[in-house]
């Protein structure tokens, strides 16, 4: 049976890329979002927690910057009555793409807060994976709040794992030589968008995983 014309056309490159290896020569700041919640009801609510975070990762030299990033949580006592003993919580179960950074904990306690008075906490998170994700902070009674953030996929991570590497390769050099429809076809790897998986795109692919691995 004939070979699929575009498979066909680009054999040779396959060929000549198979012998080569990919080695690597309180305001809120800007890009950050405030979520609240209160308790008591909306109007004089008797407590009202708040978490500010950023609502987007950047890209610089093909990496998530600010990577990790930090959540401030803010918990605001309107009552008459000093709040002690209060912790505030982290939950990070509804987000597989982000986790704690390395010494970080999910629970932090508070100094006791005085009536009309703030207690602030802050976590440092690490973005594992792109993707659009959800986390919330809670006190010890249940009151909740929770914020949104989107992981950005770097250029050349055709796996989506964070990073741009062999793995990346590996399924760029599968897609190579075809073009759209074909099975093998990877519209990700497609740089140039013009339906054919050829040369051109390794060459910018290579370019990813060049900026990410410098």
């Amino acid at each position: 049976m004939a070979k699929n014309k575009c498979t066909t056309f680009f054999l040779l490159i396959l060929f000549t890329l198979s012998l080569w290896g990919c080695h690597s020569s309180s305001n809120i700041p800007w890009g950050y979002a405030s979520q609240s919640n209160t308790s008591g009801g909306v109007s004089g609510a008797d407590t009202i927690l708040s978490i500010v975070g950023p609502v987007k990762l950047d890209v610089v030299n093909n990496k998530w910057s600010s990577n990790p990033f930090t959540v401030i949580a803010s918990l605001q006592n309107n009552t008459d009555s000093t709040i002690i003993g209060s912790s505030l919580t982290l939950d990070l179960s509804a987000a597989s793409g982000l986790g704690l950074d390395t010494g970080e904990v999910a629970t932090h306690d508070l100094s006791d807060i005085l009536p009309g008075e703030t207690e602030q906490t802050s976590w440092s998170i690490l973005a594992v994976a792109p993707g659009f994700w959800t986390y919330s902070v809670q006190d010890e009674t249940g009151l909740t709040t929770e914020s949104s953030i989107t992981v950005p996929i770097l250029c050349g991570d055709l796996d989506h794992d964070g990073d741009v590497d062999e793995d990346d390769y590996t399924i760029f050099e599968s897609a190579l030589g075809t073009c759209s429809g074909d099975s093998e076809f990877n519209e990700e790897a497609d740089y140039d968008g013009d339906g054919k998986i050829t040369y051109d795109d390794y060459v910018k692919w290579n370019d990813c995983y060049e900026a990410y691995n410098q």
